[in-house]
């Protein structure tokens, strides 16, 4: 009697275990969905920035495929990150302090560390700008997104962004202003 009670505890055990391995084979075979990605970015950026006191507001998520990147703002703390994600997971690309200098020009955040760990531009844009394009060296040119005052510029292939030539022109199509990525040593 006992080795049956024994058997069916062993049995009812294994269930259980093999009905939540099914299930998390199952989670991790369909794609996460945007609250999933959006819950993981944001206790990513509360990780990796338990010195920030601001709570960050997603600002805007660009999106390349299945492909995205999202960015969010913490006003209270002039810092801005990025969050990528694709068919590898969800990972942090790159955060900064944001660095404002005039309105008539384009403003690179942490230009060095973003271009050479993150392979993207942070920035903020140029007051009257409609559009911001990165043309790399590649001969490639990205189109960037944005929200009213900071964009992000970024790919999903391996293009470099080093020494990028940066251009955003308003409304009408003329330039506004031009600034070029940093190009460190590899």
């Amino acid at each position: 009697m006992a080795a049956t009670v024994i058997g069916a505890a062993l049995l009812t055990g294994a269930g259980v275990h093999s009905r939540r391995e099914g299930y998390a084979a199952e989670a991790a075979a369909r794609p996460a969905t945007d609250a999933e990605i959006a819950a993981e970015c944001q206790e990513r950026y509360t990780d990796l920035n338990p010195h920030l006191v601001g709570e960050p507001v997603e600002r805007f998520v660009a999106r390349d495929g299945d492909a995205q990147a999202r960015v969010y703002v913490s006003e209270p703390d002039n810092w801005m990150i990025v969050c990528r994600s694709d068919s590898l997971g969800v990972r942090v690309a790159a955060g900064t302090r944001m660095e404002r200098g005039t309105k008539d020009r384009i403003d690179l955040f942490g230009a060095e560390d973003s271009v050479l760990k993150g392979n993207l531009l942070l920035g903020g844009l140029p007051k009257g700008s409609a559009t911001i394009q990165a043309a790399l060296a590649s001969g490639r040119v990205i189109t960037g997104s944005h929200d009213s005052d900071v964009f992000v510029i970024w790919t999903t292939t391996e293009d470099s962004f080093r020494g990028a030539q940066l251009t955003a022109t308003g409304a009408d199509g003329s330039v506004i202003a031009t600034a070029v990525a940093p190009s460190p040593e590899p």
